[in-house]
């Protein structure tokens, strides 16, 4: 019988918990969810937003969305906008709740700060309907803002965060990116700077070369972060005065010109960069050309502009930097230039002999009937010494012979199946290094001389020993 009534105590438990689960916790949550639905002022796609009014204490804004889903901002002035701040805007209006009733039919909407608001937001979705809203003043705490739908008389609170995420001018919505792009579909570079002209192709795999006679490769990661410059870089300050008025902006002499070429069917983009802000001198006024008056003292920021848009602006010096560069200074650096991973067989030839390695499943086996296990650390080391940045290069070199690299006394070919990734031949000693030839490469490199000695190795150097 003990049995029994304790089995019926645990059904009654199981069963409670089951409601304290089902109706208090879930339940619960299913309406907290209700009641935010119920309090939210209003509901709508942001997608089929086309068009932001706002109304702050900066003035006016307005934008609108393209067909191409893009917006731009067209009061005060026609501007690019930052489609991720007006998106944000509209998000944040999507979920405004009302969190209580304070009248429901105001006399005075003026005692709240709404005749004239503080902020007014007005929105109009593709299909033509219209969302408006008017905040006041905060109440007496300061937690909440006074607030009422457009042409409606009914005041509420919204909380005064909210409300604040709502103060903001049209300086604040402008696109503030340098150069807007998408890296994946560029094919070309050309930059003209202080130091000379540099033009560079993207290949199929991804690699950057140096266009011209001589086949050259250009340093991958230097590239990426020129262009990385170039797309995450921020504009500072917009330049809004009239560029006639000046008469040293240097835009059609610029100090910085890239051009960067894409797919077909892709515009290219350009940007220029002239005078710097604190050197810009504005003509007096009523004074003939070359009479002018000296710019304010400001940081060091240079005045610039992209072809696809029609204002100009300021960038920074560090992108002036970035991009005033030598050919030198982003030619790739290391003796040969590979990614490890796809690296899956490697042969050497030395005065030892020739070995060829494979790797399979992870591992590297001397090829041949014997397939002995090679040594990890062996293998590393040899990649390591491929990836060293070389000591210089020789471009235009005379005569082949005259550095030893017809005839190497040692030769390193790294291959991805069938294709072959570099073939790297050794030829005579310098006194800063030894002379290399890389295929497809017409300059000759001088390697680093440290760590060569693991390339000229016997079979038995490169076997896997089993540990005593």
């Amino acid at each position: 019988m003990r049995f029994k009534g304790t089995f019926a105590l645990l059904v009654a438990a199981i069963l409670f918990g089951g409601y304290i689960y089902f109706y208090e916790y879930k339940g619960g949550e299913k309406r907290e969810a209700a009641k935010k639905v119920e309090n939210r002022i209003w509901q709508f796609d942001t997608e089929d937003i086309i068009h932001v009014e706002l109304t702050s204490h900066g003035g006016l804004m307005t934008a609108k969305r393209g067909e191409d889903g893009n917006w731009k901002i067209t009061s005060p002035r026609e501007w690019l906008a930052d489609n991720a701040q007006i998106n944000r805007l509209t998000s944040y209006a999507a979920r405004l709740d009302r969190e209580s009733v304070v009248e429901t039919d105001a006399a005075d909407l003026a005692q709240f700060g709404l005749s004239p608001a503080n902020l007014e937001l007005r929105l109009t979705s593709k299909d033509g309907r219209e969302y408006g809203i008017a905040f006041g003043e905060n109440n007496p705490s300061g937690n909440y803002t006074y607030s009422a739908l457009t042409g409606k008389k009914e005041v509420f609170f919204v909380s005064a965060d909210a409300a604040r995420s709502f103060d903001a001018t049209a300086e604040d919505f402008r696109d503030r990116n340098v150069l807007s792009f998408e890296r994946a579909r560029i094919e070309s570079v050309i930059l003209r700077n202080p130091k000379g002209v540099i033009e560079l192709e993207k290949d199929r795999d991804e690699r950057w070369w140096f266009r011209g006679a001589e086949k050259r490769e250009a340093g991958g990661p230097a590239v990426r972060e020129m262009l990385n410059a170039l797309q995450l870089g921020k504009i500072p300050e917009f330049f809004d005065d009239n560029a006639e008025d000046y008469v040293n902006t240097a835009l059609d002499t610029p100090i910085i010109d890239v051009q960067l070429g894409f797919e077909s069917g892709i515009a290219p983009k350009r940007l220029v960069i002239g005078t710097e802000k604190s050197r810009l001198r504005k003509k007096s006024p009523g004074a003939a050309a070359g009479n002018v008056e000296s710019a304010d003292d400001t940081e060091e920021i240079y005045l610039a502009r992209d072809d696809s848009r029609d204002e100009l602006f300021f960038v920074e010096k560090e992108l002036l930097d970035k991009l005033s560069r030598s050919s030198n200074d982003i030619r790739d650096k290391s003796l040969i230039s590979f990614q490890r991973w796809d690296v899956d067989s490697l042969l050497i030839e030395n005065a030892n002999g020739k070995y060829q390695f494979v790797k399979t499943d992870g591992d590297w086996f001397i090829d041949g009937p014997s397939k002995k296990r090679a040594s990890w650390s062996e293998i590393n080391g040899i990649l390591d010494v491929l990836e060293k940045p070389v000591v210089e290069w020789i471009d235009n070199p005379a005569s082949l012979s005259e550095y030893g690299v017809e005839a190497p006394v040692m030769r390193v070919v790294l291959k991805k199946g069938s294709e072959i990734i570099a073939e790297c031949a050794f030829g005579h000693s310098s006194e800063k290094g030894v002379y290399t030839k890389i295929s497809g490469d017409s300059s000759i490199k001088v390697a680093d001389p440290e760590g060569l000695d693991v390339l000229n190795r016997s079979e038995t150097d490169y076997i896997e020993t089993d540990a005593p």
